[in-house]
């Protein structure tokens, strides 16, 4: 999924185009403050977490570190488990995550 950079935030390029116009190009030079800074496909940025949009809350397909594996197979096992309190992880789509990385239970 592409992701931009905009107002020190990620945002999916559904609430981008919502936002700016479906017709939206990036410009060449560019400050995410003013502008969106172009798309940059989030398959290759590495996270600690599960990147999702800042608007919208879509999850942004990103691959993890070493330590983001460990943390979402952890948040599985509590979840898995109910181990977790469900108000601190109220809207998060654990069964998207587990689905998307999937590798780490293989």
């Amino acid at each position: 999924m592409n992701t931009y950079i905009y107002n020190a935030a990620m945002h999916c390029e559904p609430c981008i185009l919502a936002q700016f116009g479906q017709d939206y190009i990036e410009p060449e030079m560019s400050d995410s403050s003013e502008t969106p800074c172009a798309p940059y496909n989030s398959h290759f940025q590495e996270s600690d977490a599960p990147d999702h949009c800042d608007q919208c809350g879509a999850f942004l397909e990103n691959p993890l570190t070493s330590h983001g594996n460990e943390w979402v197979k952890l948040e599985m096992e509590l979840h898995d488990t109910n181990r977790f309190n469900e108000a601190d992880h109220r809207g998060w789509p654990m069964d998207v995550w587990r689905e998307f990385y999937s590798y780490l239970w293989e």
